[in-house]
């Protein structure tokens, strides 16, 4: 016999009673209270428990009653909710009754007791464990939220199927289908997979703590800049100044040996020997004179050029040092 039919004995009783039980409460609350409970008792004896449920729970707020709970009970372990139809029955069963309670009050806790029983054992078990341990996950069943409390220990839940949802920072979320059985049991290790794209940052690290490089690898310990190649402008105006400064020398040194063979060739007729020698002398120092102050004026103008015009710049490489090896705590 289904539930329902062996609580509906005392049905007929109930309407009578709400006088006594509501005695204190607002009269209106209490009339609408017994309509309520009739329209629930009305549909759960027509196969409805799914819509009587919701009546009797408002009843119930409204005007507290034994027989309330008994029919909510019921109705609730008759839709396959064992969890919340066992819990309210145990509430009925932990209820006190006055000594002089009506008798349909004390039939319906006791017809709720005998309910709890048969009950009891058919509540499946479902343990869910998540790792690696202090991932910070949020676990649904069902679409509500898990306390952490219970995770890794046996919980009583209704028999059927069930979706468990698992969410963690920096992890890859899980949905996982499962179907228990009455009175059945299982344990369910979630094993979280890393997210890539949320991969956490490096942790810091301090001085005289190894960090996670390896030993042996270059890292940039300065961020990379621009500057402006200068130093072939340099080097060319240096060069062109150092090569005009030996013609100026070479140039001074024909003009001394030019006046001397003015003076010692009038009319520039020289004679034979010495005179001679001196004239190819001044010769030579002239013409090198010449050519030095040439490319002397090439090298400092292209310098100069170089300096003032160049727009080329280059992006310095970072400087890089060798990570030390760590070797038990030290260097």
């Amino acid at each position: 016999m289904k539930p329902l039919v062996r609580l509906s004995i005392f049905t007929s009783a109930m309407i009578p009673l709400w006088v006594g039980v509501a005695s204190a409460a607002d009269p209106a609350d209490t009339a609408t209270a017994r309509t309520l409970a009739l329209d629930g008792i009305a549909l759960s004896e027509n196969g409805k428990c799914a819509e009587a449920i919701d009546r009797f729970e408002r009843a119930e707020k409204l005007v507290h009653a034994p027989t309330h709970l008994a029919r909510l009970g019921a109705c609730q372990i008759e839709v396959g909710r064992l969890v919340a139809g066992t819990e309210t029955l145990r509430k009925l069963a932990h209820e006190t009754l006055p000594p002089n309670a009506p008798s349909a009050f004390v039939t319906a806790r006791e017809r709720g007791a005998a309910l709890l029983a048969a009950t009891l054992p058919r509540l499946a078990k479902l343990r869910i464990t998540v790792l690696p341990d202090g991932a910070l996950a949020d676990v649904d069943l069902d679409g509500h939220r898990i306390s952490p409390v219970v995770l890794g220990v046996e919980q009583p839940v209704d028999p059927g199927e069930h979706v468990v949802a698992v969410r963690a920072p920096g992890y890859a979320s899980q949905e996982l289908h499962l179907t228990l059985a009455e009175a059945g049991s299982r344990g369910l290790d979630v094993h979280l997979v890393k997210s890539a794209a949320a991969a956490p940052p490096p942790a810091p690290t301090t001085a005289g703590t190894p960090d996670s490089t390896p030993a042996g690898t270059r890292v940039p310990v300065d961020a990379p800049r621009s500057e402006k190649v200068t130093w072939p402008g340099w080097v060319g105006v240096g060069s062109g100044a150092v090569v005009m400064g030996l013609g100026a020398v070479f140039g001074v040194t024909a003009l001394s040996d030019q006046s001397t063979l003015e003076s010692r060739c009038p009319g520039r007729v020289c004679a034979p020997g010495g005179d001679l020698a001196l004239a190819e002398s001044a010769e030579r120092s002239a013409s090198l004179s010449t050519v030095l102050f040439v490319a002397g004026g090439v090298l400092l103008s292209s310098g100069i050029v170089w300096l003032l015009a160049s727009p080329a710049t280059r992006t310095a490489s970072a400087r890089s040092q060798k990570v030390p090896t760590w070797v038990n705590g030290a260097f």
